[in-house]
């Protein structure tokens, strides 16, 4: 996780209206800006094998909502600088929220506002996700055994047959810089244990 870097604070321009504060240390809402879809789809996956109920759809539709509580994540795949008031709407209501943003300055002018709400990260490819380049299926096989299954009843589970498990366990072994399938789980299960503590 980085801030936006510093140097290009200056092009953002000044944000209107009163500035909104909450304690991140205590508030149980998070926000992930991805600056890619692939960041977004990554950090999508992690909160869906840690048990959350992922959202998508029209923004302001979803900040009109008053019954969201704890493990549920707004996906907003496409964000402009109209949606950034909906989005701390979100934050305030509860909800965690992951977003995709290209525009830097609409990024960064979120990323400032929203980390006086609630602990917020930034991912780029410089600083992506811990997770980024396993799909959900990976994730989930590497939960399962972290849990102390067998590859056989994994793969089982997942409805994969134990030779395509393996397959995707080699990938992810790959993907993570490990040589272990042990080593590869207990990496998974280190951040998602970390997103199953927020869903409560």
């Amino acid at each position: 996780m980085t801030d936006p870097p510093a140097g290009r604070h200056h092009q953002i321009p000044p944000i209107f209206g009163p500035i909104r504060a909450m304690n991140p240390e205590t508030h149980t809402a998070h926000l992930a800006v991805c600056r890619t879809t692939q960041l977004l789809d990554t950090v999508v996956a992690e909160h869906v094998a840690a048990g959350w109920q992922v959202m998508d759809g029209d923004i302001v539709e979803q900040a009109a909502r008053a019954t969201f509580g704890p493990g549920t994540l707004a996906v907003i795949p496409g964000m402009g600088a109209d949606d950034v008031e909906a989005t701390l709407d979100l934050l305030e209501q509860g909800v965690s929220v992951a977003v995709g943003v290209v525009d830097h300055v609409v990024a960064v002018r979120l990323y400032d506002q929203a980390r006086r709400l609630v602990p917020t990260s930034w991912y780029d490819e410089t600083e992506p996700p811990p997770t980024a380049g396993l799909d959900l299926t990976q994730l989930l096989l590497l939960s399962r055994l972290a849990a102390g299954e067998s590859v056989g009843s994994a793969a089982a589970n997942e409805h994969l047959s134990e030779r395509t498990a393996s397959r995707r366990l080699t990938a992810a072994r790959i993907v993570l810089g490990v040589r272990s399938n042990a080593e590869a789980a207990r990496v998974v299960a280190n951040h998602l244990d970390r997103l199953r503590s927020r869903c409560d």
